[in-house]
């Protein structure tokens, strides 16, 4: 409808997460499934509200809103688990990623 060009493959910093994801078990995985997709939410979060502030576009708007609110719920119930710590992206991508 708008246009837009939607990858269908994972990028290569979500394929390393998995990656990292499968070399990890138990609590480990527990623990950096969450931090991972915690601070990729909090990211995006961030990304929505730059779209919904620069547009003009109704539909978008309504998209925007939409997408912030089921992104904060997810984000919410991460953090519910008791397994999200502080780190922020950058932070848990520095720990997953080679030097």
């Amino acid at each position: 409808m708008l246009g837009v060009s939607l990858p269908n493959q994972a990028t290569e910093e979500q394929q390393d997460f998995v990656r990292h994801l499968e070399s990890a078990g138990g609590a480990a995985f527990d623990r950096l499934f969450a931090d991972l997709l915690r601070a990729s939410h909090g990211k995006i979060f961030a990304t929505i509200g730059e779209v919904r502030a620069a547009t003009q576009n109704d539909l978008i708007r309504r998209h925007a809103r939409q997408a912030s609110q089921i992104v904060l719920g997810h984000m919410e119930v991460l953090e519910d688990t008791g397994l999200v710590d502080s780190a922020t992206f950058q932070e848990v991508e520095a720990a997953v990623t080679p030097a």
